[in-house]
């Protein structure tokens, strides 16, 4: 069943482009999704464009948006080769204490 609600996720790729899908998944039912679909593919991928609409449709009832935001959240993660949400500033903080 997590196929179908997340489809192909890609992976791997610019976290600014995460960030602004699930921004857009929140406002618009669909709208990063399909944005993903379209524009932050080498080629263009109809299934994610597919996934998209069908988001926006079901946005009536919740269901798009809800699904919606999960595969913008997904989406978001897999910006990360690790699969891990990090804060950059955090980082650099924990390792100047580590020198410490």
């Amino acid at each position: 069943m997590e196929a179908f609600f997340v489809g192909n996720v890609p992976e791997g790729g610019d976290n600014c482009h995460g960030i602004l899908v699930l921004i857009l998944n929140i406002l618009v039912s669909g709208l990063g999704t399909f944005l993903v679909g379209c524009a932050f593919t080498k080629q263009v991928n109809n299934q994610i464009m597919l996934w998209g609409l069908l988001q926006f449709i079901c946005m009536i009832i919740l269901v798009g948006w809800i699904w919606s935001i999960w595969w913008g959240v997904v989406y978001f993660i897999k910006r990360n080769k690790d699969g891990s949400v990090t804060e950059p500033v955090r980082l650099e903080e924990e390792q100047h204490l580590n020198q410490q």
